[in-house]
């Protein structure tokens, strides 16, 4: 994982969160809008490094068990 882009993304949301007034503690829609995107690309980062590194699309070998012949 990105940790220099997840820490920017949370500093991002972190100020976001922050300059809500404790009067109207509602995001507006654009507010909203620019969350659920930060939210999102942090999903995907930290998505994408669950991925095991050896998964690159191809399968691995195939092992073929032969049964024994009956005698």
């Amino acid at each position: 994982m990105d940790l220099t882009k997840a820490q920017i993304l949370l500093k991002k949301i972190n100020n976001l969160l922050n300059g809500l007034d404790g009067d109207m503690p509602a995001l507006s829609a654009m507010e909203r809008d620019l969350m659920l995107s930060y939210l999102r690309e942090l999903y995907e980062l930290v998505l994408d490094s669950a991925v095991p590194a050896t998964r690159t699309g191809t399968k691995p070998p195939v092992e073929v068990i032969k049964p024994e012949a009956a005698d």
